[in-house]
Formats: C-alpha cells, sequence, structure tokens
C-alpha cells in the first residue's frame, strides 16, 4: 500500500510539474507546443486517455497539420470507444501523410468497430502494401473480412500466404477449412480439420466440423 501510495504521489507531482510548465510557456507558442507535447505523452504513457485528449487539442490547435499527434489522438479515442472520432483523426492524418501506414492500420481497425467492414478491408489493404515486411495479424483480419463477406477467392488466397508463411497456425487451418467445406471442397475440408486436431488436440470446433460430416 505504501509503495503504491508513493508511487502515485511522485505521478502527481510529475503531473502537476508538466501542467506548470505549460502555464509558463502561454505566450510563447514554441515553448507553448513542447510543453504540451511533454504533458500529452505524460498523460497517455499513464494511460489518462481523456486527460490526453484535451492536450492533443490544445497542441493540434498550434499545430494542426501534426501526423503524429492526429494519429495518437486517434489511439486515445479508440481506447475511450470514441470510435467515430478515432476514424476522423486517422482519416486527416492520412490525408495529410498518404505513406503514414499505421493510421491505415489503425482506421482498419476503428472501421470494424464501426461495423463497416467493406472499408476496414481497403484499410488493411493499404496497409499491406505500404508495409515493407510481411505483417500476420493485419494479413489475418484481411483475410477474416473476406471470408465473411463471401469472398471466397480472396479468402482463400490470403489464407494460403498466411499457412504458406506460418504453417503452425492453428486457428487459420480450421478457419480454411471451414471455407472449403463452404465451398463443398469434402476430402480437403476434412484434411484440413484433422490436421487442425493433430496440431492441437484440443480444438473441439474442428471435432464438431468432422462431427457434422459424419453425421451426414
Amino acid at each position: 500500500a505504501n509503495i503504491t501510495a508513493t508511487a502515485e504521489t511522485i505521478i502527481s507531482k510529475e503531473e502537476k510539474k508538466l501542467k506548470r510548465a505549460v502555464e509558463l510557456s502561454a505566450k510563447d507558442s514554441e515553448a507553448l507546443s513542447e510543453a504540451l507535447l511533454e504533458l500529452g505523452l505524460f498523460y497517455f504513457s499513464h494511460k489518462k486517455y481523456e486527460d490526453y485528449g484535451n492536450t492533443a487539442k490544445r497542441y493540434l490547435d498550434l499545430n494542426p497539420n501534426s501526423v503524429n499527434a492526429l494519429y495518437n489522438m486517434g489511439l486515445a479515442y479508440n481506447k475511450l470507444s470514441k470510435y467515430k472520432e478515432a476514424e476522423n483523426l486517422f482519416q486527416r492524418s492520412i490525408d495529410i501523410n498518404p505513406n503514414f501506414k499505421l493510421s491505415y492500420l489503425r482506421l482498419g481497425e476503428a472501421y470494424i468497430l464501426l461495423n463497416k467492414s467493406k472499408e476496414a478491408k481497403q484499410m488493411y489493404i493499404q496497409f499491406i502494401r505500404l508495409s515493407d515486411v510481411y505483417k500476420e495479424e493485419p494479413a489475418i483480419r484481411l483475410a477474416r473480412l473476406y471470408m465473411e463477406s463471401n469472398e471466397s477467392s480472396l479468402a482463400y488466397e490470403s489464407f494460403h500466404i498466411i499457412l504458406t508463411k506460418n504453417p503452425n497456425k492453428v486457428q487459420e487451418i480450421l478457419w480454411l477449412g471451414e471455407l472449403y467445406r463452404e465451398l463443398n471442397k469434402t476430402d480437403d475440408a476434412l484434411n484440413l480439420f484433422k490436421r487442425t486436431i493433430k496440431k492441437n488436440p484440443n480444438n473441439y470446433s474442428a471435432y464438431g466440423e468432422l462431427a457434422l460430416y459424419h453425421l451426414d
């Protein structure tokens, strides 16, 4: 308890010092920008997202084209479940710098939470195109979006790329099996469900899929 109280005291003192720096810099826009940036980073690192958002707004009044500030503010709003506001911020950052790839990734996440799967797919595609190296998680999300929107050929292609790069992705093997089932490719589906169980004997979804074939 004493350790926690001490840590909270240190954090409180640091916050007061940073807020004081903002007050003292009020008449110097360059110094104020720097002070607001430091205060914002403090709030974000301590997960005080509402405070971060308020500080970032002031910073953006002085630096309206700061892609990093727009992006970080979008992250904060995502944390606060303010997905529409996050969408607007990520889009603004992309408008300023179309090559800022992380904004495409986070905008895709915001679109999913806003039930805009079509837009989310486009953001993940753009993120993957801009990435210098393969990123597994966005590729998986894109494959699932293709699957959910019944774009079977694109889902098939995406899952094969994922499993070529990492053949031990058990959940993705199962999903590809489900895709084959929907395409009436029975033998391929059965092989993938068996492969899933071989890699993870506790994957009950795969057992359920096999049971459906035996029931038929």
